[in-house]
């Protein structure tokens, strides 16, 4: 069972999950402290949130949000790099990020490629880390990039 279909019916972690993506979204606009601040506010709310709703025999779903939030939003971020690049498919990048975010029904793709799309903005050269000799979740990549 994902994150997802265990805590549905939780209202509030699904409004975590929102103010989270929310949150990674608009660190897309605004300038680079803002983009800084936002991501470190993204952080300390998934940490709340899983110190609430990931505990005792939940603690897992931890590991594996790190893992999803990774895998679908570095493919989901790749969709969306070639979506938009001259040589790609050359979208307009509302109409890209309209597509791929679909709504924003599957949160796990959609969170995980805001987080690459947060660290792109802040460090284009982060796949150095991502795919390096010790590769780093999305959210270890992040809280790299925003520690104070």
């Amino acid at each position: 069972m994902l994150a997802r279909e265990r805590f549905e019916d939780e209202p509030d972690f699904a409004a975590s999950v929102d103010r989270e993506r929310e949150l990674l979204y608009a660190a897309l606009k605004g300038d680079e402290e803002e983009a800084h601040s936002r991501a470190r506010e993204v952080l300390h709310l998934i940490e709340a949130r899983r110190s609430r709703w990931y505990v005792g025999a939940d603690e897992r779903y931890a590991e594996l949000e790190d893992v999803f939030l990774t895998l679908e939003g570095v493919g989901n971020f790749a969709g969306y790099a070639w979506l938009v690049h001259a040589e790609g498919g050359a979208t307009p990048p509302e109409v890209a990020m309209a597509g791929m975010r679909r709504g924003g029904r599957r949160w796990s793709q959609d969170e995980g490629m805001a987080v690459f799309l947060v660290l792109q903005r802040l460090n284009p050269h982060w796949s150095k880390a991502a795919f390096g000799a010790v590769p780093e979740s999305a959210l270890e990549l992040l809280a790299d990039e925003v520690k104070e």
